[in-house]
């Protein structure tokens, strides 16, 4: 079991609130990777390895670590970020194959053995894909060695519709972000290699309006004002190995109401104003932790 260093209580006080769904037009596509028809040229396809039959992605080609810088206001239609994903690579290969859905790539790039290589991005369809493509393909123009490596990239994507992805809401006014990732909708919020198998040490910041708070799941390590005035950015210390779907933060005006502090500290997290009602649960959650503490 693993040791319990930080217990926090994302109270999501709701109501009969439910996510917006605004009138998105879609995003636009990578030019470089699409052609008119919203698929890959034909130069492209030729290049790139066929989906698994089983749905799976290509092993030989696996995350470490992810640094993600997301800049989110909950009262827009989109969100943008940027990924950096160091990989380890078995052999040279001229594609990489990882996840990525609803997303526009707006630049791609890999850092190997000291050079920058130009990815060439396309969305696809998985073999077991139903609806939407979510198989994000990079091809380059020479190969990449094997070895270890850095994926850069940065994107822009909608709010997802429904309570999965990254989604909005909005309360009395205000606006709010959640995430909600389990089983595969870590691959809404940024690309990655979107199996449970894949446990890696995330490093995560948030730029979020100024006068809204943002919240993960492990410790704030610091945040500062930025230059333009209206945004602050939040950073959050190393995570453990997590696979994406337990990545969790959230966005908004947040009320937070503090319990103990030891054994292990608790606060609860609410919308504006509804901190109170919260009182009872981190009572009980600190009584319980206090149990647990001894028990295990």
């Amino acid at each position: 079991m693993h040791t319990l260093r930080n217990a926090v209580i994302l109270a999501l006080l709701l109501g009969c609130a439910r996510p917006s769904t605004p009138a998105l037009a879609p995003p636009p596509r990578s030019a470089p990777a699409l052609a008119a028809n919203g698929g890959p040229s034909a130069a492209l396809a030729a290049q790139l390895p066929p989906p698994r039959t089983d749905g799976r992605l290509p092993s030989d080609v696996r995350p470490t670590r992810y640094a993600l810088d997301l800049t989110i206001d909950p009262a827009q239609p989109t969100f943008s970020g940027r990924a950096r994903i160091t990989v380890t690579i078995d052999r040279p290969t001229s594609a990489i194959v990882m996840h990525g859905r609803g997303m526009t790539i707006e630049r791609a790039q890999l850092v190997a053995a000291g050079r920058t290589l130009i990815a060439h991005p396309t969305l696809r369809m998985a073999t077991l894909s139903k609806g939407e493509p979510e198989e994000l393909v990079l091809t380059f123009d020479q190969a990449v060695p094997a070895g270890n490596a850095e994926i850069q990239l940065d994107y822009r994507a909608p709010f997802a519709d429904g309570l999965r992805g990254v989604y909005r809401v909005e309360v009395g006014g205000d606006w709010y972000a959640y995430t909600q990732f389990e089983p595969n909708d870590a691959r809404r919020a940024f690309p990655g290699f979107d199996e449970p198998g894949n446990k890696t040490p995330f490093d995560l910041s948030l730029t979020v309006p100024a006068g809204a708070t943002a919240f993960a799941n492990t410790r704030e390590s610091h945040r500062h004002q930025n230059t333009d005035g209206r945004t602050v950015t939040f950073a959050f210390e190393t995570s453990p190995p997590l696979p994406t779907y337990l990545v969790a933060f959230a966005v908004g005006p947040f009320d937070v109401l503090d319990g103990p502090q030891t054994p292990t500290s608790v606060r609860l997290v609410s919308i504006k104003g509804k901190a109170s009602l919260g009182a009872l649960s981190v009572a009980a959650a600190a009584a319980h932790l206090t149990l647990l503490g001894k028990y295990f």
